[in-house]
């Protein structure tokens, strides 16, 4: 008898399982087991002040070296990059301001004209007293290059009105290259900024004046305004199809028709465009001060983001990188609790820039938090997915 009734427990657990496994079809998957391998390089900051990271592409990284300045073009900057998997440096035949390529031997920088020698009478300080000419020559940017490693191409795109004109922030996303242009007013009023998208085929821009910040993705168009409004834009057709409040977001994506995006560093919202539907994610393990800065998406799948949290009597403390699935809704990786990350006393992460199944975090050691200061030392933490 008593066998009898195990065996009628056993069945119907069995049924109560089959059935369970029927409802929970539309649930979130499981968590996969993220294989990751952790490599780290020295950043030569010390001796040459590459510590500004422009991009990721095909294991390779851009670079800014800011302590070597083109004495023939103040304001340039000597263009380096770094292969990830080897660690090894090499110098670019262009020196600029802002770069990008596209992973395989084009290469677009903001180039510069000049130089204009320019002059002004101003006071001098001290016992002397009195006006004092002063003189000085000054370079202009002139537009975009696109052209080969060694810095010979051409120019495509060319200022549109002969007025003093700044590049930033120059992204390449596909056949569409972008930038945030400003404008100084010379009456002392306030700059004017525009959002320019370049297609790299036709060479037409597209320019935004509206006071929000834009960025690209998968040929759509996100804006952000500053009462935190969230809007998706097709930039085939011009088509506004999407926009919700997002407060503290940092970024956003467009993917197989969803909406990828963030509210702060423990929240995380995907919207289905088809049917109009939201998911929260949520990261209970987030801490409520803590910030989200840089964001990547890689397999269309895993998010990888960059957190730090404000401390009242020093720099913010890092909390490195963080990596979270879509699909199961978890955070699979913290570099904080991977023993494969060194560890340091005073370490702080200026930025992460991610693409293929790469991701990369530009490291610095600063002074003790009484005297805070960047000591001139780094290195890059390359994380790859296997």
């Amino acid at each position: 008898m008593k066998l009898r009734f195990t065996a009628l427990l056993l069945a119907l657990a069995l049924l109560s399982a089959a059935c369970g496994q029927g409802e929970n079809q539309g649930l979130p998957a499981a968590p996969e087991e993220l294989s990751l391998s952790v490599r780290e390089f020295p950043l030569r900051s010390e001796e040459d002040g590459m510590d500004l990271c422009l991009g990721v592409k095909n294991g390779r990284a851009l670079f800014l070296d800011l302590e070597k300045q083109n004495a023939d073009s103040p304001g340039g900057r000597n263009t380096v990059e770094a292969d990830l998997s080897t660690g090894e440096w090499r110098e670019l035949g262009f020196w600029s301001v802002e770069a990008q390529w596209d992973g395989k031997d084009t290469y677009y920088w903001v180039g510069m004209t000049g130089p204009v020698q320019k002059d002004a009478m101003g006071s001098q300080s001290g016992a002397a007293g009195g006006p004092v000419r002063y003189e000085w020559k000054e370079w202009q940017q002139e537009g975009i290059w696109r052209g080969n490693d060694k810095g010979e191409g051409e120019l495509i795109y060319r200022f549109p009105d002969g007025k003093k004109r700044e590049i930033r922030n120059l992204a390449l996303f596909g056949d569409t290259l972008c930038w945030g242009e400003r404008i100084p007013d010379e009456t002392g009023g306030p700059d004017q900024e525009e959002f320019c998208l370049l297609n790299l085929e036709s060479l037409v821009v597209q320019r935004r004046t509206e006071g929000v910040e834009y960025w690209v993705d998968n040929g759509c168009l996100f804006s952000l305004d500053r009462r935190n409004i969230l809007r998706a834009e097709d930039l085939s057709t011009g088509e506004e199809f999407f926009d919700r409040w997002a407060d503290s977001c940092s970024g956003a994506f467009y993917r197989n028709g969803r909406i990828i995006w963030n509210t702060g560093a423990a929240r995380f919202q995907i919207y289905d465009c088809k049917t109009e539907e939201t998911r929260d994610l949520i990261d209970p393990m987030a801490g409520e001060a803590e910030i989200l800065w840089e964001m990547y998406l890689l397999r269309d799948r895993y998010l990888v983001f960059r957190v730090t949290e404000p401390q009242l009597d020093g720099p913010e403390q890092s909390k490195g990188l963080r990596i979270l699935d879509l699909e199961s809704g978890e955070v699979l990786y913290r570099s904080a609790e991977d023993p494969q990350v060194e560890k340091r006393e005073n370490w702080y992460y200026s930025q992460l820039l991610a693409e293929g199944d790469t991701a990369l975090l530009v490291g610095q050691e600063h002074e003790p938090v009484e005297y805070w200061a960047l000591t001139g030392k780094g290195a890059l933490s390359v994380f790859t997915l296997q």
